[in-house]
């Protein structure tokens, strides 16, 4: 098989013009996972802080009210702070870092509500939402038995963002308002044997 054919081949299969480093919000923009908080949920997160900090800096979460939540956030004191959970690989910091990758990996209760989960925010429900200034490089969503069920990446179509998910192969977009702000393309080379 000719590799430049394979390769028009495999780019003309993709949903996006180009994977990305990061998307950033900037406070008003959040991704809808679609992923019910009805189960136990373990979230691996790869993340910055944009230069923007607000007060709280949400990463993901969901919630019933404000009686019942699951969230990770930083506030700009530099607390992290994580809500109904049972464990978490980021220790508390006395300082706020922006441009430093963190990996966070944290496994949330049951919340028994058809809620969904979001990046970028605390929460999809409207009332209690709170959107923080992050950038998101990467997140995958696992349930108990670890089964992947959300798995994506930052992308771009032209200079709109999205997250694209690799289980479902859907795009995922804005579902707050604004737009997020783009990283760098990701340089990636294709590489054929024969």
């Amino acid at each position: 098989m000719n590799g430049n054919y394979y390769r028009r081949q495999l780019l003309s299969t993709l949903k996006y013009d180009s994977e990305i480093e990061y998307l950033e919000s900037r406070g008003t923009q959040y991704i809808n996972t679609n992923i019910s908080a009805n189960q136990i949920i373990r979230a691996q997160i790869e993340f910055s802080l944009g230069e923007n900090l607000s007060s709280n800096n949400a990463i993901t979460g969901a919630s019933i009210g404000t009686s019942k939540r699951t969230s990770a956030y930083f506030q700009s004191s530099g607390r992290f702070i994580c809500t109904e959970y049972s464990k978490t690989s980021i220790p508390n910091v006395t300082t706020l870092q922006t441009n430093i990758i963190y990996n966070l990996d944290i496994t949330f209760n049951d919340l028994n509500t058809t809620e969904h989960y979001a990046l970028f925010a605390r929460c999809v429900e409207n009332a209690n939402r709170i959107i923080g200034n992050a950038r998101v490089h990467s997140a995958k969503l696992l349930d108990s038995n670890n089964d992947v069920l959300f798995d994506v990446i930052p992308v771009r179509i032209g200079q709109i963002g999205f997250m694209y998910d690799k289980v479902s192969n859907k795009l995922f977009s804005n579902s707050g308002t604004g737009k997020f702000i783009l990283g760098p393309d990701v340089n990636s080379t294709i590489v054929v044997t024969q």
